[in-house]
């Protein structure tokens, strides 16, 4: 189920961070896995979130709520409020998309830290 996905995603992206290279190259391989399947989850949040929005019962509920004299406000309030399950999942996948993301980028940031001070070490940059 996908809430079950995203917790195991949630869960991995709140675990502490280390700035040891070995951990943090290990942590990038699995983030990367972690992006790919939480840009899946968000799409097909989205795609279902879509679905409830336009399937012919949101149809007839705004044809219902028309004719009762409801705004259009009103009328999009109630299915928004109709679908928040769907909204939920569309926004939670995004939020762990975009950190799994981030933490990306900061292994990416850790590693290259590591390497240019190797560098410097290695080719006399040490202060010898």
């Amino acid at each position: 189920m996908i809430t079950d996905e995203l917790n195991a995603i949630q869960e991995y992206l709140e675990e502490p961070l280390t700035d040891d290279p070995e951990l943090v190259e290990a942590r990038g391989s699995m983030l990367q896995v972690y992006l790919a399947r939480s840009g899946k989850i968000f799409a097909d949040s989205k795609a279902a979130y879509n679905k409830a929005i336009t399937s012919e019962v949101m149809e007839i509920l705004k044809k219902a709520a028309m004719g009762a004299g409801a705004s259009h406000t009103a009328v999009n309030a109630l299915v928004k409020a109709a679908c928040r399950e769907e909204q939920y999942l569309v926004d939670w996948s995004e939020r762990i998309h975009k950190t799994t993301a981030r933490q990306l980028d900061w292994c990416r940031s850790v590693l290259s830290k590591y390497k240019a001070e190797l560098t410097m070490n290695t080719y006399g940059g040490g202060g010898n």
